[in-house]
């Protein structure tokens, strides 16, 4: 007798539920199928890798920078849907160094 699955390996194109379909074979070649629900699931956090950035005042006193310019090649298993800053624009207040928070989606 023998197992088969019409789809036995899953990637990150898989997420969610994904329909198989199994194969049955008996010792004499009978053969019977039964579908299934396969559900594919990603917990796996992504990796927020943030760098330093100068930025510079301009002649009105503002400045801004982005979510690109401070991240430093964060990564993730399934691919990174969205960067954001929590802090993006900045005037004569600030001057001198700012915490800012880079998340990663």
């Amino acid at each position: 007798a023998s197992l088969a699955l019409d789809i036995a390996d899953f990637t990150c194109a898989h997420v969610g539920q994904n329909n198989v379909v199994l194969t049955v074979t008996d010792v004499n070649g009978n053969s019977s199928t039964a579908n299934a629900v396969v559900t594919v699931v990603d917990e796996i956090d992504p990796t927020a890798l943030a760098q330093n950035v100068t930025i510079y005042l301009d002649a009105d006193g503002n400045a801004s920078t982005t979510a690109e310019a401070v991240d430093n090649s964060s990564a993730d298993n399934c691919g990174i849907a969205s960067l954001a800053l929590d802090i993006a624009d900045f005037t004569c207040a600030h001057v001198g160094q700012n915490n800012v928070v880079l998340t990663v989606t």
